[in-house]
């Protein structure tokens, strides 16, 4: 497999930026020129291309207050929450033929199909990394953009993964649903449960690149290489 910077072969003469694929040269060109962007209605991000803005609104439409009457999903734009029902009133007429798993809708079973083919059509510009999952694409994009659009209604801290603010939430109550399976501890966060359960597990996978030492959470990691670099220093002195 080539390397990134050998794939990049295309360079802007504007700013020195570079590109894989030269569509996506041409494409970065028309930043430097008087091209009109689509302004999103719901952040700060403009687009060139209509297709690119399409996607992007998907990204504000996690959440909302239009409530699925089924299932209780929610929805902020009401034509998405209609396609949704859709899925509940119709049998399930797509089937696999890898696994005989069926489907309300077509492009669910497209999605699906790929858990068996391995196809990754969803690639990053920015570093050539692919995906199945259109969902999964986005949320890789903001690594890149720190675009961050959800948003917590009690102290504003902001996520680029809506899991991640719906597990914020809970530090804001006095609940702490995820519990310890082996002493029973309870946490707010999930994220603080799996750090957790690394001191019954006996899982260090953070390991210190000068003495090969594991660690149970990557702060003590960060903590334990500042004792190699001021080992160097005085190294450097003698």
């Amino acid at each position: 497999m080539l390397k990134h910077s050998e794939e990049k072969q295309f360079h802007c003469g504007e700013c020195s930026k570079s590109f894989s694929r030269e569509g996506d040269l041409k494409m970065h060109l028309q930043t430097h020129s008087d091209a009109k962007f689509i302004p999103c209605c719901h952040c700060d991000q403009k687009f060139l291309l209509e297709e690119k803005y399409k996607k992007h609104l998907l990204v504000h439409d996690e959440g909302g207050d239009l409530a699925c009457p089924i299932c209780g999903k929610n929805f902020k734009y009401e034509s998405r929450l209609k396609t949704h029902v859709k899925s509940h009133n119709s049998e399930n007429v797509f089937a696999c033929r890898e696994c005989n798993k069926s489907f309300a809708q077509k492009r669910h079973l497209i999605t699906h199909l790929r858990t068996h083919s391995g196809e990754q059509p969803f690639q990053c510009t920015e570093c050539n990394k692919r995906f199945s999952l259109r969902e999964n694409y986005m949320r890789h994009l903001r690594s890149h953009s720190g675009e961050k659009p959800f948003a917590c209604e009690t102290c504003g801290k902001r996520f680029a993964i809506k899991a991640n603010l719906q597990n914020h939430v809970w530090t804001h109550s006095d609940q702490k649903p995820h519990v310890c399976r082996v002493c029973s501890k309870q946490f707010a966060e999930k994220n603080s449960l799996t750090r957790h359960l690394r001191i019954h597990d006996g899982d260090k996978p953070y390991v210190c690149s000068d003495c090969n030492k594991r660690f149970t959470r990557r702060d003590h990691l960060k903590l334990h290489l500042q004792t190699h670099v001021g080992k160097r220093s005085a190294a450097a002195f003698t």
